[in-house]
């Protein structure tokens, strides 16, 4: 086949550029990721006490019940009253979509390696698509961003949270407010993209309806009124209806606040350190893990000469885009939090309304916040050198700050692989724990419930929850977001439980045995055994 020379393929813009950039993804994600990884058979799904232990019991509970209403409902979980899928974090409308297409025969799969594997994709398309609608014909233009995009310091820290590793929210929100410079009026692919996020994430969600905001704020005065108010209620009423078909109403209980507002913060410190050649020490204080945002030393440098262009060359750039540099503005201060840290050193505590505990406290990982502040500074360096420097000198820049942000990141991919190569120890043997609970049992009484615990829960209630859920077993407790049990029913509940059906476990380091003897009527015949961490109570057989 002959290619003549107007063909797409030798269009960065065009259909060569998307396939550009999915073979660019489709590499690295064959570097890094093991054997087995993809399909969710490798040594890192087998972990039992971390966030990923908690969204594979989810999808399995999930996945293995009857439909029902409200549609992300699971009743398996946080038995009898029950919870939603969207609390046990699974990326509640990718699970949606396996469980309406695929068997259930298939009970029991892993599907999160092949999500991580399509965001590593999204990344690279979400670049072509902003530098499609920019009107940019640049392979060299589309392999720095991708490459951007893909190796992110702050995406590539997100492998343990994988519905957070969804940035191509931020990214394709992003390419409506440039779509609308020429087409201002997109109800649909707002109503779209903000529908998916809403059920992906609440934190992307958000920072994509905020971007969402900013661009009909921008775009005011080039629509008519009725334009205006379709587009910004279509997306909003969308979610509100939706939202009465796959999660309210809620389970009944106490909505819990959980801790992190002003741990869980970024350091102002963070964008400038976590790279191979600058090492800062003391840069962070404990929690600021969630507010890792190393922009990597090619792109401060790039974004140096960049501001440089733009004041000599674009000085109205920032007045036309007042509205979302003004969000990008409260990013950043939001990211800090109300505790403001320079390296280990507090700048500034700020004393803020109460009335807007409620809203920070659903938000307490406010360093996540600077991620639309970090693609954004991508997006403006890369596109300010090709604008306003020769392509010569431009290419000579641009190749230079990919080699030395590629070398700089090399740590963090370094670290990246040997994350999804880890082996987990094991600290529920689930074999010795099927043999000591039994066949007949279908229902699991765990204490302490989730959140009533003195001691970290991870290493016994995730186990536990797994084994559940693989188990077809429904569970009283569960790792669940936004869910506070009453923690002093625990005799009143194992009154209520049916003894045949029931295996009650309890966590060894947080109950003595004559604690536990107090939980059961004294006229019951009750014994206990110990597997690993876990207490293993059940009625004796009667002879």
């Amino acid at each position: 086949m002959t290619l003549k020379p107007n063909s797409t393929l030798f269009h960065s813009n065009s259909l060569g550029g998307l396939l550009f950039v999915i073979s660019l993804a489709t590499l690295f994600i064959s570097y890094t990721l093991p054997i087995g990884f993809i399909t969710g058979n490798s040594s890192y799904w087998l972990s039992q006490h971390d966030d990923i232990t908690q969204y594979l019991a989810g999808f399995n509970a999930y996945f293995n019940e009857d439909w029902h209403f409200p549609l992300f409902k699971i009743d398996s979980f946080n038995y009898p009253i029950g919870t939603r899928s969207t609390f046990v974090d699974i990326i509640p409308i990718y699970s949606l979509l396996l469980k309406l297409i695929l068997p259930k025969s298939l009970f029991g799969i892993n599907p999160f390696g092949y999500y991580i594997a399509l965001c590593f994709i999204a990344q690279g398309i979400s670049a072509w698509l902003i530098l499609r609608v920019l009107n940019i014909n640049s392979y060299l233009a589309l392999l720095i961003l991708s490459t951007f995009f893909i190796l992110s310091a702050s995406f590539l820290a997100r492998l343990g949270h994988i519905s957070l590793m969804s940035h191509f929210i931020i990214l394709l929100s992003f390419a409506l407010y440039i779509r609308a410079k020429k087409t201002p009026y997109q109800p649909f692919l707002w109503t779209a993209l903000l529908t998916v996020a809403f059920y992906i994430n609440i934190y992307l969600f958000t920072m994509s309806l905020t971007i969402f905001f900013a661009t009909i704020v921008t775009n005011l005065k080039r629509l008519q009124l009725k334009q205006n108010l379709t587009q910004f209620f279509t997306p909003l009423l969308l979610i509100a209806l939706t939202s009465y078909l796959t999660i309210f109403p809620l389970p009944s209980g106490e909505f819990a606040q959980d801790f992190g507002w002003g741990y869980y913060s970024m350091n102002l410190l963070a964008p400038f350190y976590g790279g191979a050649f600058i090492s800062i020490p003391n840069a962070e204080m404990p929690g600021q893990y969630e507010g890792f945002n190393y922009l990597g030393l090619g792109l401060i440098f790039l974004l140096i000469y960049a501001i440089y262009l733009q004041r000599k060359h674009d000085r109205g750039f920032f007045t036309r885009h007042r509205y979302i540099f003004i969000l990008f503005i409260l990013f950043f201060i939001y990211s800090l939090s109300y505790k403001i840290y320079f390296g280990t050193f507090k700048i500034a505590s700020i004393h803020y309304p109460s009335l807007l505990d409620s809203l920070v406290h659903q938000f307490r990982a406010s360093g996540r916040f600077f991620w639309p502040v970090g693609y954004a500074v991508a997006i403006f360096s890369v596109v300010m050198v090709l604008r306003h420097t020769n392509s010569k000198k431009a290419a000579f820049i641009l190749l230079l700050t990919l080699l030395l942000q590629v070398a700089d990141l090399r740590q963090r991919v370094s670290l990246f692989i040997q994350t999804t190569n880890r082996v987990s120890p094991t600290h529920i043997n689930f074999q010795n724990l099927k043999k000591a609970i039994g066949q007949e049992k279908k229902h699991i009484y765990f204490y302490p419930k989730f959140r009533c615990s003195k001691l970290p829960p991870h290493n016994t209630i995730l186990p536990t929850m797994l084994y559940a859920s693989q188990n077809s077993m429904t569970i009283n407790t569960g790792y669940i977001a936004r869910y506070q049990p009453d923690c002093n029913d625990t005799k009143k509940e194992i009154s209520a439980s049916s003894l045949k059906n029931s295996i009650y476990i309890f966590a060894k380091d947080e109950f003595t045995q004559e604690q536990i003897d107090n939980f059961f009527d004294k006229q019951l015949s009750i014994t206990c055994s110990q597997i690993d961490l876990l207490t293993i109570c059940k009625e004796e057989k009667a002879k």
